[in-house]
């Protein structure tokens, strides 16, 4: 394997890892916000101001799916980064 295939994979994976531990962030942040924090994001994303779909029962059934992708994404992550110290 030449020196270019090598510096390429590790950029890759280095690039990979950050990205899934930035992920892994993002989603246990969403599934931290109450509520009304959550639904206020929306408001400002949606192109019309206001997200009408966007209730309390699906805000309860959204967080514990953002949480566990969070905790599976970190796994991943931390993994990789274990992975790479050890090769």
């Amino acid at each position: 394997m030449s020196s270019s295939q090598s510096v390429f994979g590790t950029t890759l994976h280095t690039l990979f890892t950050a990205i899934l531990i930035v992920l892994a962030i993002v989603c246990l942040g969403f599934g931290a916000m109450p509520f009304e924090n959550l639904k206020a994001l929306f408001d400002v994303i949606a192109s019309d101001g206001d997200v009408a779909g966007f209730s309390q029962a699906l805000h309860e059934q959204i967080s514990p799916r953002l949480f566990g992708s969070g905790t599976v994404l970190s796994i991943i992550g931390a993994l990789l980064l274990i992975y790479r110290k050890i090769t």
